[in-house]
């Protein structure tokens, strides 16, 4: 694999400053494109994107504990607010690790919550980051200035990116137009070396968005391209192996701020998948959720049409298939269209997922691929392979005009139209002129139709090619406009899910009356439906969650046992039920604050322990009537050696926030203090400045054992996988860096 200088685009070098003007000329062009593209959020306030389930009931409260936490100070590693606690950075999906999030959650609040204009702009700002990395990937190509505009737009704005909204998976998929551009750079042998630290750098920052499906993929499209790259010839390539190597060693640097505590928490953690019951570590995720997830033959209609399945995640318009269909024909001998094609017919094939053997195969043989559940998500790596042939051929018409291929498709493209306005006649007549459901599939046609004319006018010198090359590109901009941005929710209209955010208000003030500070709440989502405790600060029992620690899940989330462990006192139901049979506030003319007066405290003593050396052990004894665990604990896998003791010791629970536990304890004699939160790695513990361990009680409470006396307690979430992934992340991003000096030595 030899390494020469290619730079790639050549650009005057003069003084006038021309290249400066176009660098930074450039950047903006595309982030106005965003914007107008993006108007409903960004020119108005009668819209917003988060106006859905997922959005409003997990994913908003997800980023309220961390707007919270760092503005208080504090890491947000450790989210307190549900089951009993659990690692929010092990999460993944709440984006914990991912630079931009650290910027919106740094802004100015509202009432201590998300501005809903910054929440607008910051999904408009990771849309730019994916139509300006496929600008500068188009670029890097040698393609035009409005060549690479249009794959910017494309990229960004339609496929993937145009009809995914959740965040954490559009963090991960804005790199990819990145990665590829380094691995074509090692493929032509440009500056092989710092490629390989840059791209691996790329698909690192991929895995620190949050969600592992998209990183998983590109991750599979590397593994492929440096394959290729590295048997391309008849001999092995050594230095191709040694550079894939440096690569994926730079992948795991740059994302270890995430991978490390995902895969720690992984470990003691079950996850929901689609199925009744959720999966471990080590499960492998049923193959009927892959089949579930993946797309159907009819869904490839969607590339054209909007609405046409259930599922529009290929969405790209009519005439941006039509110029990816040339960009292959033109391309294939001398426009870089084979690697371009394959990269689209990959992630193709794995889009189709259970409908294909290759997915199957894939699934059974490479590690990780089972984990990504979706086989849809696949779709960005198709998208990223059609928007490069859609862009090469705007720059491949002009000296193709004699292929046949142009009149063949232009014959395929009218016969399209024909037949979308016949079926919307016919559609109008059945329906007697009333136009019901989605006809927008009609507009497709039409601007269709205007490019055939754009090109024909083009061929026959009646417009000119860069006013013919900015009208393509207008239509393939008001295509993708007719797609799922067109769907965002209108205020006026009435949002359907985010007012439930407010209605907790007189909760709020209900809780606030109550006696005990510190004990937990249960609700049941009809009655809050949201992450009521995530969004408010409040210690809730419950909410919508996507993983928990399996040992919590082991012991019965909902059982009165469980939740009296870990301290559960109230309940928020419209009449008494079970333990909880005490009403203390009323909350509206239906519900009411009800208290089990057997929940236990969130810190007390015990003298007497048992040893378990199962989980089944343990549930066995909390299962037991006879079992009262205010006298006796049951640690996990420990020998402890306690007390009797006819004396009684007094526990106090001093201050509690997201990472630190302080508790003041006067022991009578040696025995275990027993705190009502999640046990998990990470967690240390001192009394009076001194080390302690931290075991495992009850199924998954912490305990410590403390000698006669007075004692100040301290627990503290300070995992090492963070600080380990932290340090390597910062290696990676110096790395990145200072290659990025050397090129700029060796270019000057």
């Amino acid at each position: 694999m030899a390494e020469n200088h290619h730079n790639g685009p050549t650009q005057p070098q003069s003084a006038s400053g021309t290249t400066q003007v176009r660098r930074w000329c450039m950047p903006t062009l595309l982030l106005v494109l965003t914007i107008l593209f993006s108007w409903r959020l960004t020119l108005t306030n009668q819209f917003s994107w988060t106006d859905s389930p997922d959005f409003a009931f997990q994913v908003l409260p997800w980023f309220q504990v961390q707007v919270r936490e760092i503005q208080q100070g504090r890491l947000p590693l450790w989210d307190p607010y549900q089951f009993g606690g659990q690692s929010l950075i092990g999460q993944a999906q709440p984006g914990t690790a991912y630079p931009l999030n650290w910027l919106l959650f740094s802004l100015p609040t509202s009432n201590g919550l998300i501005r809903q204009g910054f929440l607008n702009w910051y999904y408009v700002l990771i849309h730019f980051m994916g139509v300006a990395f496929a600008y500068w990937l188009c670029r890097d190509r040698n393609l035009s200035l409005p060549a690479s505009v249009l794959g910017g737009v494309l990229y960004g704005l339609g496929g993937y990116m145009g009809h995914i909204d959740w965040p954490q998976m559009l963090n991960g998929a804005v790199w990819g137009p990145l990665i590829v551009m380094f691995l074509l750079r090692i493929r032509e042998g440009r500056r092989v070396w710092v490629n390989a630290t840059r791209g691996g750098f790329c698909l690192g920052m991929a895995f620190l968005s949050g969600h592992h499906q998209v990183p998983i993929y590109f991750t599979l499209m590397s593994a492929f391209i440096w394959l290729w790259l590295i048997l391309r010839t008849r001999r092995i390539d050594w230095q191709g192996i040694r550079l894939a190597a440096l690569f994926f060693t730079m992948t795991l640097l740059a994302g270890a701020l995430q991978i490390l505590p995902a895969w720690e928490y992984s470990q003691g953690a079950v996850r929901w998948i689609g199925h009744p019951q959720p999966v471990g570590h080590d499960d492998r995720v049923p193959y009927d959720i892959h089949d579930r997830y993946s797309l159907r033959p009819q869904s490839l209609l969607g590339l054209v049409v909007f609405s046409f399945t259930h599922d529009d995640i290929l969405y790209s318009g009519a005439t941006a298939t039509a110029l990816a269909l040339l960009g292959v024909a033109l391309g294939w001998r001398n426009g870089g269209a084979p690697f371009a094609s394959a990269l689209a017919a990959g992630g193709l094939v794995l889009t189709l997922g259970a409908g294909t053997m290759i997915h199957g195969v894939l699934y059974t043989l490479i590690p990780l691929v089972e984990k990504a559940r979706s086989p849809n998500m696949a779709a960005v790596i198709f998208h990223l392979g059609f928007t490069l042939l859609a862009a090469s051929a705007l720059d491949l018409i002009p000296s193709n005009w004699g292929s046949i291929w142009i009149s063949r498709i232009q014959r395929a493209a009218a016969v399209l139209i024909l037949l979308v306005l016949l079926a919307a006649l016919n559609y109008g007549l059945f329906m007697k002129g009333e136009w019901r459901g989605d006809t927008r599939f009609i507009l497709n046609a039409v601007i269709l139709a205007a490019a055939a004319v754009l090109l024909h006018a083009w061929r026959s010198g009646l417009l000119s090619r860069g006013l013919v090359m900015v009208l393509l590109i207008v239509c393939v901009f008001i295509e993708l406009g007719n797609g799922k941005v067109s769907y965002l929710r209108n205020y006026i209209a009435g949002y359907q899910f985010l007012p439930r955010l407010a209605e907790g208000k007189q909760l709020l003030e209900a809780i606030r009356r109550l006696p005990d500070k510190d004990a937990r709440l249960w609700y049941h989502f009809e009655d809050s439906a949201y992450s009521f405790g995530d969004y408010n600060g409040i210690e809730a029992w419950n909410g919508y969650v996507a993983s928990l620690p399996k040992d919590t899940f082991g012991m019965g989330l909902f059982d009165a046992r469980t939740m009296e462990l870990f301290s559960v006192r109230y309940r928020l139901a419209r009449e008494a039920s079970g333990g909880w049979s005490y009403p203390v506030e009323k909350v509206s003319e239906d519900l009411k604050i009800f208290e089990n007066r057997s929940a236990l405290p969130r810190v007390w003593t015990v003298h007497a322990a048992k040893t378990a050396g199962s989980f089944a052990e343990v549930q066995d004894w909390l299962g037991k009537s006879e079992t009262d665990p205010r006298t006796e604990a049951m640690v996990f896998q420990s020998q402890v050696n306690l007390s009797p003791c006819a004396g009684v010791d007094d526990s106090r629970l001093q201050h509690h926030v997201s990472d630190r536990v302080r508790v003041w304890v006067r022991m009578e004699c040696r025995g275990l203090l027993i705190v009502a939160d999640s046990f998990a790695p990470g967690w240390t513990a001192t009394a009076d400045g001194k080390s302690l361990e931290i075991l495992q009680v009850n199924g998954n409470l912490r305990g410590v054992v403390l000698e006669t006396g007075t004692h100040a307690v301290e627990m503290r979430y300070r995992p090492w996988s963070v600080y380990k992934g932290f340090g390597m992340t910062v290696v990676a991003c110096l790395a990145a860096f200072w290659v990025r000096r050397i090129d700029k030595t060796v270019s000057s």
